[in-house]
């Protein structure tokens, strides 16, 4: 189960659609008490209102989906 502040969103490095790409993503205290929702798995957002709270930072992936390989938070290192 996810907690208070976590989404499943599509990957940010492919933008592939479909559960297999879906990343964990921490959503911002402000962005649920803007949408009225006490747990962000209850959003419910447009594309148009993903990109923008993403361009704004208050929505944060984590990692990228298996299919890319990489973990965002450690760009430029090999995994062992």
């Amino acid at each position: 189960m996810l907690d208070r502040h976590t989404i499943m969103i599509p990957c940010q490095e492919c933008k592939r659609t479909g559960v297999e790409y879906l990343v964990e993503a921490d959503v911002q205290d402000d962005v649920l008490e803007e949408y009225k929702v006490e747990r962000a798995d209850e959003l419910e957002l447009s594309d148009g209102e993903l990109n923008l709270l993403l361009a704004e930072e208050r929505i944060s992936p984590e990692h990228t989906c298996s299919h890319c390989g990489s973990d965002s938070n450690r760009e430029g290192e090999e995994d062992d």
